[in-house]
């Protein structure tokens, strides 16, 4: 709906809606990204990829565009079959909340596994708002 009322009524009726062209032209459209870059373990050690599913999130998370990440020894030195998005300690902005105390758009940090991806979802008591005077 929110489509066809952007591109035009007609446009829709000039190719099926399932043509891979459709859907892609509509992701860049709408900026809708499923990949995003990020630090995964594996067997040679932690290795970087720019098609790692982005994180979806569950009642009682949130998820947040990773601005700023650290990495800790535990992060290297856990064995690959643990697997995931390496990194625990973030900050960043909330992309989507469904939780009452934060909105989009806020400053966040906090500690969450994931944190050296572009996104990450974490619970709402593992993160705090930033305050106003850091940078």
């Amino acid at each position: 709906m929110l489509a066809s009322s952007v591109l035009g009524q007609n446009f829709f009726s000039m190719w099926p809606l399932t043509s891979p062209f459709i859907i892609i032209v509509l992701l860049e459209i709408f900026s809708i990204s499923l990949c995003m870059k990020a630090c995964v373990r594996s067997k040679i050690g932690p290795t970087f990829v720019t098609n790692h599913p982005v994180p979806s999130e569950k009642p009682g998370e949130l998820l947040i565009k990773v601005k700023a990440a650290s990495i800790n020894p535990i992060d290297y030195k856990l064995p690959a079959f643990v697997g995931g998005v390496m990194g625990l300690d973030f900050a960043g902005v909330i992309e989507s909340s469904q939780e009452s105390g934060f909105q989009v758009g806020d400053e966040v940090y906090g500690t969450a596994g994931g944190s050296l991806g572009e996104y990450l979802t974490c619970k709402v008591s593992s993160v705090a708002l930033k305050p106003k005077s850091l940078s």
